[in-house]
């Protein structure tokens, strides 16, 4: 399958309420990749004369007309905001040094000094990165893990054999790498298997998993750090341990927007979550439905867009909530 990446916003700190930062993910089967390609191609030059467009040049009824297309590929989004204003400077700081700390922590138990002065080297730079960064990697990671557990679990009762490899393509700011993209690319792979050991994917047990087979780990193969090092009640000696790292390191690249169709869709659709967050749509309600039809019902007690605060917790507002539950309203079940 093919996973499309951007964000919206440049997370930082804010005083005003509803200030909302997205990231989102489109996730497709490599089946449907030509349908998508036309469908951007057609858009790009009926609005941007072959360039890629963004969400201020559509209009919304050209937007809305994309997403409705867009639905009908049969790809998912999966999108994640903030709202900047719940952010206070100290306590990112501290959840930032909280982080350090944790990989720090490794150190001692690598086995070869090349190994000891990576570890150092990742906490060096993650504790370099300004803090709109570190919100923007965290929340990366919450975002990718989501793509993980939903779409291996939406596509295996759909379309099984996309299980078989994970083509990864993430908007690139630069052209040479920049700080942020090196240090996601090292953090990502384990973060994520340690949050997938402690958070275990969701299978289905009549699912034909053939294909995703090459990302099991053998018996007695699987990471035991977790067990070994923190003492955590995690079997890791059984089969069906994910190797998550293989996941990632399959097929990862940052790539230029310009030239990839579901890239300039993720950047839509992280556009035009916070746009709708923000209650900046004339046709608001028009834009959320359209939005949350290309999205998967949440399971109990979340929602469709995943919000999440490294900081504090308040309810958002009324009409931001309201345009959250229509977007859930329409949404897609998981279960075909």
């Amino acid at each position: 399958m093919l996973i499309f990446v951007d964000e919206s916003g440049t997370f930082t700190f804010a005083e005003k309420e509803d200030s909302w930062c997205a990231i989102a993910a489109y996730v497709i089967p490599e089946s449907k990749r030509k349908q998508l390609d036309d469908l951007m191609r057609t858009f790009r030059f009926k609005y941007g004369n072959g360039r890629e467009v963004k969400l201020g040049k559509a209009g919304e009824a050209a937007y809305i007309e994309l997403l409705t297309k867009l639905r009908s590929i049969g790809g998912m989004a999966v999108v994640i905001a903030v709202d900047l204003s719940l952010h206070r400077r100290d306590a990112i700081e501290r959840h930032r040094q909280g982080q350090v700390e944790k990989i720090r922590k490794n150190v001692p138990h690598m086995i070869y000094e090349e190994g000891r002065q990576a570890v150092g080297q990742v906490a060096d730079e993650l504790s370099a990165l300004p803090l709109q960064l570190y919100t923007q990697l965290v929340l990366q990671v919450e975002l990718i893990y989501t793509v993980l557990t939903s779409a291996t679990l939406y596509f295996v009762q759909r379309e099984p054999v996309s299980l078989g490899s994970f083509r990864w393509r993430v908007d690139q700011k630069d052209k040479m790498p920049t700080v942020y993209e090196s240090v996601f690319k090292k953090l990502l792979p384990g973060f994520l298997q340690t949050k997938s050991l402690r958070e275990p994917m969701i299978f289905i047990s009549e699912g034909d998993y053939r294909s995703f087979r090459r990302f099991e780990y053998q018996p007695g193969e699987a990471p035991d750090y977790l067990s070994k090092v923190y003492g955590l009640d995690i079997d890791t000696t059984g089969d069906g341990n994910i190797n998550i790292g293989k996941i990632i390191n399959d097929d990862f690249k940052y790539v230029d927007s310009e030239k990839f169709a579901g890239v300039q869709v993720a950047d839509l659709l992280a556009s035009g979550v916070r746009r709708v967050l923000r209650g900046n749509f004339d046709n608001v309600e028009n834009v959320a439905l359209a939005l949350g039809s290309n999205m998967l019902k949440a399971v109990k007690d979340r929602t469709t867009i995943r919000l999440l605060s490294l900081d504090q917790v308040s309810d958002v507002s009324e009409r931001a909530a309201e345009l959250i539950k229509l977007m859930n309203r329409y949404a897609r079940p998981m279960i075909a």
